[in-house]
């Protein structure tokens, strides 16, 4: 059952439009990923390319239910010699410029995972910024070394959301 979802949202992000902004966000979401996981948290990162003349903040992220229990929104922060991983209110996003979120900086954690995240499975999210304006978009699992997704995601409506 597990395959088919993945395999279903495989081929809802083919099917979709390989832009993943929304009309009414100025907010481009290029080059997301997910680590492969078997433990209870996952890791998202992309590249957030903010196209608006005046700085926003990633607010929020929404994932389905059946995915995990929440997303967080983290950074990494040094303390003393140990990198350690904090959530944050807030992601700023400077105007016209593009904020990476990847490893050893900022990033997002699913926590609660509701099953292991396998290569090749898609998972529906939702970006949420502060202005109200949204990009829902499918979000492939893959390894960094395997990391061939340099483009733009698919569009993905979650059925959640």
């Amino acid at each position: 059952m597990q395959r088919l979802l993945g395999l279903f949202f495989v081929l809802a992000v083919m099917l979709g439009s390989v832009t993943t902004f929304a009309h009414e966000s100025k907010v481009q979401i290029s080059s997301a990923w997910v680590r492969p996981s078997t433990g209870p948290t996952g890791v998202v990162f992309a590249n957030l390319h903010n196209t608006h003349d005046k700085s926003r903040s990633l607010v929020e992220v929404r994932v389905c239910n059946h995915v995990c229990d929440h997303a967080e929104l983290h950074t990494h922060i040094q303390e003393g010699d140990i990198m350690r991983m904090r959530p944050v209110g807030d992601i700023s996003l400077k105007a016209g410029e593009t904020t990476r979120l990847e490893p050893g900086g900022l990033h997002i954690m699913l926590m609660g995972l509701k099953r292991p995240l396998a290569e090749g499975d898609v998972l529906p999210m939702t970006f949420v910024f502060d202005q109200g304006d949204s990009v829902k978009l499918g979000v492939p699992v893959q390894r960094l070394a395997s990391f061939a997704n340099k483009g733009d995601n698919g569009k993905y409506e979650c059925p959640c959301h």
